[in-house]
């Protein structure tokens, strides 16, 4: 036999799910205006603004990707 809650949280899971996430929202956007972006994310905007994909390829050829490749 399943529970009162079980039941409760099954039929209200989508307005849960969605209650869940727009209070996450409501809290992170205005952190972030003031957080600082980190190294990886300065390069990754640097190179998406790049004029040309010869640019792209150049930029991460040099070392721009700060992510070494997988190797397995």
């Amino acid at each position: 036999m399943e529970s009162r809650t079980y039941i409760m949280v099954f039929r209200r899971r989508v307005a849960l799910i969605l209650g869940f996430t727009v209070l996450y929202f409501a809290l992170e956007i205005p952190a972030a205006v003031y957080r600082p972006f980190w190294n990886d994310e300065l390069f990754t905007y640097y190179i998406a603004h790049a004029p040309s994909i010869r640019s792209v390829v150049q930029a991460v050829a040099t070392g721009a990707d700060q992510h070494p490749c997988r190797s397995t």
